[in-house]
């Protein structure tokens, strides 16, 4: 197994459906290196004549993970593009037609495995007829082949656009609680307890 560390340049080219990786050598980003030295990785995306979304979830140890949306069903693959291998993980049906999926990728430190967090959110009507945001929440552990439900996203939140940020066995997801503002804090998910913490609240002001 080689032990020399690449750095990895990812460029998705929607009119093909195609994801171009471009791989040089670590030292590359201070030096001049040749053409030679620089490899194309390319991975096709799932195309079946629907209309979808593509979406660069997250990396680590090499591993990408893409999440690709057409209508209420999500797919996510995991694609190792130095050994050219994709899995892909059993396909996620929305709760309701319109619907915001949001996802996030990282690496179980305690387990030594990987998980997805996917993260359903929609909008739904209480008996006094104001909009509530409701949140399906999903995780998948490389290797067990299922979804398994956790307790939704926590204090009346939801994350805002954007895939969630893995650091230090924690995925973090920018949110805010709907139809109040625009206050935003952030919410950390530990992969191994699987359990949320708010580690820190902002506050967005508007110039005028």
């Amino acid at each position: 197994m080689s032990t020399t560390r690449h750095f990895h340049f990812i460029n998705y080219y929607n009119h093909v459906g195609k994801y171009i990786i471009t791989s040089c050598p670590l030292l590359c980003v201070s030096t001049v290196v040749s053409t030679n030295d620089i490899k194309q990785l390319g991975y096709s995306s799932y195309k079946d004549g629907y209309r979808h979304r593509d979406a660069i979830v997250g990396s680590y140890n090499g591993i990408l993970c893409l999440a690709q949306v057409y209508y209420n069903v999500s797919f996510v693959l995991l694609w190792n593009p130095s050994i050219r291998k994709v899995k892909k993980l059993p396909c996620l049906k929305d709760p309701c037609y319109i619907s915001k999926n949001t996802f996030g990728f990282g690496y179980n430190f305690v387990t030594d495995n990987y998980k997805v967090v996917a993260i359903l959110t929609y909008d739904v009507r209480d008996s006094d007829g104001d909009v509530v945001c409701k949140t399906v929440v999903k995780v998948n552990t490389l290797g067990t082949n299922l979804w398994k439900n956790i307790l939704e996203f926590p204090f009346g939140s939801s994350p805002e656009h954007g895939s969630g940020i893995f650091v230090s066995g924690t995925i973090n997801w920018l949110a805010s609680k709907p139809w109040r503002g625009r206050s935003c804090f952030i919410i950390s998910f530990d992969l191994g307890k699987e359990s949320y913490q708010k580690v820190l609240h902002l506050i967005i002001e508007r110039k005028m």
